[in-house]
């Protein structure tokens, strides 16, 4: 008799312990079904909180820049009228928005802010047709101005950014890099009177090294800087005469020579 209890004592000792393992994992796992999603609610709502004040503080920089030329943007001002689909009480989604000034704007919407495609349309004729990212041109797009300016291309954060084509009302034409609004990189500059610069700019001044064809057959190859020759270059005239050697805000100024079209020097 004996030798049968102790067996089923041993069995008894292992289920009970079974059951000690089990319930112990049971109450690892609903410990980890309930921190896991408040970890992640954390974490999420902190992300949240970074993307509002990052926003905030570009809302804070370019409240006033609906009349500056370089500037498109913010859409996420408060108005007085929209239309449109929303997710919680927030526009989210297509809809259009007529703000208090007078300004319209149509399109995509995400977390309150115009994000995606869309269209402004300001009081004072300029139009705007392109990407935006948390209510400022970004991506591709096209600007036109009501004086008749036009530019077509890359913006970021508001402005003109990378490549793209500007086409005056003048009849003018610049077609390159851009940054932060201006001119800057590499570009090609041709005046509707028959001038033109190819080369490097910068802040939307020629800097750096390019060519300048003027319209009456003249050319200058070499350096420049503020928009000016500066630095060491070649001047040619339409006659053949040859400038070689520095230059110092568009003059002759320090060492060169000068071939004339004769041949002499």
């Amino acid at each position: 008799m004996k030798n049968n209890i102790k067996p089923i004592l041993q069995s008894l000792l292992l289920v009970a312990f079974g059951i000690l393992i089990g319930y112990s994992l049971f109450i690892n796992l609903e410990n980890k079904k309930i921190k896991t999603p408040n970890k992640t609610i954390q974490i999420k709502k902190q992300q949240l909180a970074a993307k509002i004040q990052e926003v905030e503080k570009k809302k804070a920089i370019f409240e006033n820049s609906w009349h500056q030329k370089t500037k498109i943007g913010p859409v996420n001002l408060n108005g007085k009228t929209y239309m449109g689909e929303e997710v919680n009480d927030v526009r989210h989604g297509k809809g259009t928005y007529k703000f208090a000034n007078g300004h319209f704007y149509e399109g995509e919407y995400k977390d309150g802010f115009a994000h995606g495609k869309g269209t402004i349309k300001w009081v004072n004729g300029n139009l705007y047709v392109g990407e935006l990212e948390d209510g400022f041109a970004h991506g591709k797009g096209t600007v036109k101005w009501a004086g008749g300016d036009l530019y077509e291309g890359g913006f970021k954060d508001g402005f003109l950014h990378g490549k793209g084509t500007a086409k005056y009302a003048s009849g003018d034409v610049y077609e390159g890099d851009h940054k932060d609004g201006k001119g800057h990189g590499w570009g090609t500059y041709k005046a509707v009177g028959g001038a033109l610069y190819e080369g490097e700019w910068k802040d939307d001044k020629m800097y750096g090294k390019g060519t300048f064809k003027y319209a009456n057959g003249r050319s200058y190859e070499g350096e420049f800087e503020d928009g000016t020759k500066h630095g060491k270059g070649t001047m040619k005239s339409a006659g053949g005469d040859v400038y070689e050697g520095e230059h110092k805000y568009d003059k002759r100024h320090g060492w060169g020579t000068y071939k004339f079209a004769s041949g002499e020097f």
